[in-house]
């Protein structure tokens, strides 16, 4: 008899286990449906190759290593979540060289505060890429995203960062206003596809240029 008052509660385990088991799925799922979203339109400023090569504290051609936890920095605005990348350099084309590793910010993730920013317009490096960045002393990337190399060793860039010309007027206190003859009759965000080694070349003659007109 005593066999028998067991085997009920026994029989019943495996149903209440699937039963709590399916309550966590459902909990679990709804916490996902839950998650907020904050879209966020990003601005540009009209800036030729030119004027980011100008403005650059560091230009790096090389490998992303790394991504860091999604964070809040100390300068920013409550919506500037994001990361730091770091990139394993190839070719050092300003303050840094071969091995050196160095870091930049990028844009969006999953916050501590459980939002999710997403930054339309962005597109971001994923690690393992091999990458030409451009960036300033606030660890920004100016080349509005990441110039990411493909397969074929190839790169897509926006006509306006083809122009060598500075569209912004070196000095601050200048008068002068910008070249006109520097903006393209072409539209500025339609892309060209070259080879990097190419398009690095043209960055290296631009810093070249600079570098001259200040001596």
């Amino acid at each position: 008899m005593k066999q028998k008052c067991w085997k009920k509660p026994l029989k019943l385990f495996p149903l209440c286990l699937s039963f709590l088991l399916l309550l966590s799925f459902c909990a679990c799922s709804q916490e996902k449906k839950e998650k907020q979203h904050a879209v966020i339109e990003v601005e540009y400023a009209q800036l030729s190759l030119g004027d980011i090569v100008r403005k650059s504290e560091i230009i790096a051609y090389g490998e992303v290593i790394e991504k860091g936890p999604v964070t809040n920095p100390e300068y920013a605005t409550d919506y500037d979540y994001g990361k730091d990348v770091s990139v394993r350099v190839k070719k050092g084309l300003r303050n840094c060289q071969e091995g050196d590793t160095v870091v930049y910010w990028e844009l969006g993730g999953e916050a501590p505060n459980g939002v999710v920013y997403e930054y339309r317009g962005v597109k971001n490096a994923e690690v393992g890429d091999t990458i030409l960045v451009f960036i300033n002393e606030m660890k920004n990337d100016l080349g509005r995203d990441p110039f990411v190399e493909d397969e074929d060793g190839n790169v897509s860039v926006f006509n306006i960062f083809l122009d060598e010309e500075e569209l912004l007027a070196p000095n601050p206190y200048s008068s002068e206003p910008p070249s006109s003859s520097a903006v393209s009759s072409q539209n500025p965000y339609d892309s060209t596809v070259l080879p990097m080694e190419e398009y690095i070349e043209i960055v290296e003659g631009v810093i070249q240029a600079q570098d001259e007109g200040e001596e």
